[in-house]
């Protein structure tokens, strides 16, 4: 890949029109909560007008929220959506008013001159996140990072090279995602690995590349899927089944191994007694509530050998009604304990991001379980 247009990844409206309208006739358990229920306007207003060229450059967009880009990190950003005079039941009735607050804060975010007490370029955090994950891995024996290199497809903004090798800091994010898991279990042992709400993917990537046999069931709501199967099909070309096969499925009984599978989140009672070795969720549950959340997990409670959830098990913050930002009811930690009723909490402690460990009250924290019978 030499050029721009050899990075981009292919855009297909009508896979996306098919997702959106299956979603739309499922069960009410299935569709967008209400987090993501006020999100979708605007990604997919974002993706029929731009599409996804150029997807990983991307500041300021909803894509920022599922893991999709890997644009450089700016010292300031402004959120103007997070005042609540400038943002409530009554101004987000006025046309366009979203988007004006956000091209308002991009602007202001570039504009303004102000600077972090301790300033590091781009290129020096970028390095010291590598070193540290470098350095995760090998105290927990895990696969090491320079392995493997990030995908350009989406063509990202914020790399830098190793040893001749390209790295983002979402792929060192992701790649600590699998060093935590590896304390636990043997990657190499694995055959079935499911995961829900996925994002763009980029877990998969990392899980692929290092273990090419493994099987991938991904799980997902529209506009998220889609994003997720146009960049893995570019990533892994002819290893990725996707949805418009996956939509007729009636059991998951003919798997190939080593293919990646993309399904609408309404297709995850297929899972049912299906037996897989490791259930993975990230950042998800939490936009959801309790009764979403403990409809999904009683078929991992169910048929999974091992669970990885990376949560804030505090809850997201509620919304004051539907239609607001926010969550109706928050999902905390007793809800998981409560679904996974057949599981034995094995690890909680503090994620450990690539510029050091995640702490306090409302962050994500990693949790490994293991299924007792």
């Amino acid at each position: 890949m030499n050029n721009t247009q050899d990075l981009q990844v292919s855009d297909d409206p009508a896979l996306l029109d098919l997702m959106l309208a299956d979603t739309r006739q499922a069960p009410a358990l299935y569709k967008p909560t209400n987090y993501w229920a006020i999100l979708e306007r605007s990604l997919l207003q974002e993706l029929r007008e731009i599409g996804l060229h150029d997807f990983r450059r991307r500041q300021n967009s909803v894509l920022c929220r599922f893991g999709a880009t890997d644009a450089v990190p700016r010292p300031v950003q402004v959120k103007l959506s997070q005042i609540r005079w400038l943002y409530n039941r009554i101004s987000i009735r006025i046309p366009f008013w979203p988007a004006l607050l956000e091209a308002a804060s991009d602007f202001l975010s570039r504009k303004l001159p102000l600077y972090p007490a301790y300033h590091f370029d781009n290129e020096q955090i970028s390095r010291l996140a590598f070193t540290y994950a470098e350095t995760q891995g090998g105290r927990m024996k895990a696969r090491p990072i320079n392995e493997i290199e990030t995908s350009l497809y989406g063509n990202p903004e914020a790399v830098f090279e190793v040893n001749g090798k390209h790295y983002t800091l979402q792929l060192l994010f992701y790649y600590l995602h699998y060093v935590y898991c590896s304390r636990f279990v043997d990657f190499d042992a694995l055959n079935l690995v499911v995961e829900l709400g996925p994002g763009a993917g980029r877990q998969s990537e990392v899980i692929k590349k290092f273990h090419k046999n493994i099987t991938i069931l991904l799980f997902d709501i529209p506009p998220q899927s889609y994003v997720c199967e146009q960049y893995l099909k570019a990533v892994f070309p002819g290893n990725v089944v996707s949805y418009r096969n996956t939509r007729e499925f009636t059991s998951l009984n003919n798997l190939q191994n080593g293919k990646i599978y993309i399904f609408g989140n309404w297709q995850f009672p297929l899972l049912g007694g299906m037996e897989h070795d490791l259930f993975i969720s990230c950042a998800s549950f939490a936009e959801m509530e309790p009764d979403v959340v403990q409809n999904y997990l009683k078929y991992v409670n169910r048929s999974a050998r091992s669970v990885y959830l990376n949560q804030m098990f505090s809850g997201k913050a509620e919304a004051r009604r539907i239609g607001l930002p926010g969550v109706l009811r928050k999902t905390v930690f007793h809800h998981y304990e409560q679904a996974l009723s057949n599981f034995e909490l094995i690890n909680r402690s503090d994620f450990e991001s690539p510029l050091g460990p995640l702490s306090g009250p409302n962050n994500y924290e990693a949790t490994f379980w293991r299924n007792k019978t």
